[in-house]
């Protein structure tokens, strides 16, 4: 698994899940692949394939694009997703943000100005799936 750290991404909304600072993809990367671990993960730059960090919060920043299904926590997306998003926790989709394929999470927020194409799948999180 590679990490990639970049100052040109925007901080996460909130304190950190693990008090640690999170892994930040800048908007000037592009990764194609699978991305497992564990800890915070800041997209302001494109993903395409899988980012699997379950217990853990992931925001797709302003920059953001992922064509990606997402295992995580929460999520927070201010950017652009596209692919199935399985949450254990919520999913906040930010007003100029745009989620294009199916969520399945225990609590959902959709701004106003925000874009969502997809089935909703709302409920409890299952125990021991963090």
């Amino acid at each position: 698994m590679s990490e990639i750290l970049t100052s040109a991404a925007q901080p996460t909304a909130g304190k950190p899940r693990n008090g640690m600072d999170p892994s930040r993809i800048g908007k000037s990367f592009r990764i194609k692949g699978d991305i497992n671990g564990s800890g915070e993960l800041y997209i302001d730059g494109h993903v395409q394939g899988t980012v699997h960090l379950p217990g853990d919060r992931v925001t797709v920043g302003p920059n953001g694009t992922a064509a990606a299904d997402i295992t995580a926590a929460e999520v927070s997306v201010l950017g652009r997703v596209q692919g199935k998003l399985m949450v254990n926790e919520r999913v906040d989709i930010r007003k100029d943000g745009s989620v294009i394929g199916d969520v399945s999470a225990a609590r959902i927020s959709i701004e106003d100005g925000a874009v969502f194409s997809g089935r909703i799948d709302v409920g409890k999180s299952k125990p021991g799936s963090r």
